[in-house]
């Protein structure tokens, strides 16, 4: 994400989520056909924390999904809609965005 927005509801924007799960692991997508990570980009996305389930609830606008497939097609969706998904909080992870100095 470039900027966060914080207050009762949090807003990130822009935001770029890369899900590096191994394909066949994956819950959603391609599954066992993909080659690679699935990527979401938004506009923005309101971000609900979730720490009993160890989880941030996004709902995302001007959202887009990409994947590739190993046949070498892409896969790709765009919605402007607000949409909602479930990202995990692995223990450690820290944010790819802003750089550390």
């Amino acid at each position: 994400m470039g900027d966060v927005r914080p207050g009762p509801v949090t807003v990130w924007h822009p935001v770029f989520i890369a899900d590096v799960t191994p394909p066949d692991q994956r819950t959603g997508g391609m599954r066992d056909k993909a080659e690679g990570p699935l990527i979401t980009v938004a506009r923005e996305a309101f971000a609900v924390s979730d720490p009993k389930n160890n989880r941030i609830q996004l709902s995302m606008r001007d959202r887009a999904v990409h994947e590739m497939g190993k046949d070498s097609k892409a896969n790709d969706s765009f919605s402007r809609r607000l949409g909602s998904g479930a990202v995990r909080v692995a223990a450690g992870a820290q944010a790819a965005w802003p750089p550390a100095p």
